[in-house]
């Protein structure tokens, strides 16, 4: 005998052409069931009725003994009545694995802007409070509104992540994982906390990077050129230095002349500068006996103290001059990396000159350019540029 009856509500068409619904089942004593209302809210209403009078019915041979009291013993039957089919256990598995008890009850739009208020006033990077923003608050406006930190599960963050995954890659997957990551770590962190654990999936993202595109020396020399002859030269110091000395996007908007030891042919991108926050020298490279080539690029400027970091205008108005197509994101700083490694033949030196790890110099940099293109691009210089004389004037 069924501890729990299911009863439906369906529709049909009388003689005379009206419409009328019908409540049909089994009750647990076996009775059949079959009501017909002029009205959908009547047999709905008498469809909970008697599913209630179903989920409360005991019959004699189903008794038997227990050490639950009378309220657990209720308890249980309202959580069976409400899964229907579905087993307890597997609610009751869901549930311990899921929920945390939280400390301090906030929704999520509260929580993230509490994040990147305290990444702000704890000086973090630029860029890095704005893909934290970015990333953060998509994951906020993909789940309801008002929905607490204490609410959202795994498989929350899952569906999330895998949005668009026919049109948005791995990398990008991997980087809304990351930012998720340093967003629930520090909610389960603060003290009180806003959710009791972390609920990030594991997940290992396995991709494999395509080679770093690298301009041809022949586009560097025009490149190079168009620096040189638009507005007086003004943003050829931003280019060289990350043409040949390899320096950051992020890193060159904060360097100054005083970092830059001409006579010495050293950088210095101290750990307010750098990305990773740690201090490294950047050696002007050259080949032979030659004078370093940065050095003839950046000797007019030096004088005049033109401005390093450039208006995004300024860029693309120079990216246009230039005609190059396939300009891909970190470009110079690739160009850069590949010639050096092919000068030195050594991972490591590499690494120091970059602020990156011997790993990823050797998986990324290594066999890109050719030896007699490196001994080209470490020899452009101003008055050889796109193959004519380049006029710079000292101030």
């Amino acid at each position: 005998m069924k501890l729990r009856a299911t009863f439906r509500v369906t529709e049909f068409t009388n003689r005379a052409g009206s419409l009328s619904y019908r409540v049909t089942g089994t009750a647990p004593d076996g009775r059949r069931i079959r009501e017909n209302f002029q009205d959908q809210v009547g047999a709905l209403a008498r469809k909970t009725d008697l599913e209630f009078e179903s989920a409360n019915f005991v019959p004699a041979s189903r008794l038997h003994q227990t050490r639950l009291n009378d309220a657990q013993i209720a308890e249980c039957e309202r959580a069976v009545a409400e899964l229907g089919d579905r087993p307890l256990m597997d609610a009751v598995r869901f549930y311990l694995e899921n929920y945390r008890e939280p400390q301090v009850k906030i929704g999520l739009r509260d929580a993230v802007a509490e994040l990147l208020a305290a990444k702000t006033g704890e000086k973090a990077r630029t860029e890095t409070i704005q893909n934290l923003r970015f990333r953060l608050n998509a994951f906020v406006n993909f789940e309801p509104d008002g929905k607490l930190v204490c609410d959202v599960l795994a498989n929350d963050i899952d569906q999330f992540i895998n949005r668009d995954a026919k049109i948005r890659g791995l990398r990008s997957r991997k980087n809304d994982y990351l930012a998720l990551s340093n967003f629930f770590n520090w909610a389960s962190g603060r003290k009180p906390s806003y959710c009791v654990a972390s609920p990030m999936p594991k997940r290992k993202f396995n991709f494999d990077d395509a080679d770093p595109a690298v301009m041809p020396i022949e586009t560097v020399r025009r490149l190079m050129s168009v620096c040189a002859e638009y507005k007086d030269g003004k943003t050829v110091p931003y280019f060289a230095l990350a043409l040949f000395a390899g320096i950051r996007p992020n890193e060159l908007a904060r360097l100054t002349w005083k970092q830059i030891d001409l006579d010495a042919g050293l950088i210095t991108i101290g750990a307010g500068i750098a990305k990773t926050r740690s201090k490294r020298h950047v050696e002007f490279c050259q080949v032979g006996d030659q004078e370093p080539n940065l050095a003839e690029w950046l000797l007019p400027h030096v004088a005049r103290r033109t401005p390093i970091a450039i208006s995004r205008f300024d860029f693309e108005k120079v990216k246009a001059l230039s005609g190059i197509r396939g300009w891909t994101k970190d470009i110079l700083r690739h160009t850069a990396a590949s010639h050096h490694l092919a000068l030195f033949e050594h991972e490591g030196k590499t690494a120091l000159w970059l602020g990156n790890s011997p790993a990823i110099i050797q998986r990324h940099y290594k066999g890109l350019v050719k030896r007699q293109d490196t001994a080209q691009f470490w020899s452009i210089r101003p008055e050889d540029a796109a193959g004519k004389i380049v006029k710079l004037a000292v101030g």
